[in-house]
């Protein structure tokens, strides 16, 4: 019973009515399982990374493209 309050209701009634109409047999519960998205918090953070990323003047983000690039030279060895 645990894991079927987990499901979402309304995906789960949609598989089973369509299975009924389209099977003479009777469902399994992997059939018509149905678990409402997660929430991709990736998503969530790299909006809040852009929205932080637009306040940084662009001036700061130069010298820091300068110096990475720069960096990048010495670890190369050119």
């Amino acid at each position: 019973m645990p894991l079927l309050k987990k499901m979402d209701y309304q995906a789960v009634f949609d598989k089973l009515s369509h299975h009924v109409a389209t099977s003479p047999y009777v469902p399994t519960l992997a059939e018509i399982a149905a678990y409402p998205p997660e929430e991709n918090l990736h998503l969530e953070q790299m909006k809040q990374w852009k929205a932080e990323a637009a306040k940084v003047p662009q001036e700061t983000k130069e010298r820091f493209l300068e110096a990475m690039h720069k960096l990048i030279k010495e670890k190369s060895g050119a």
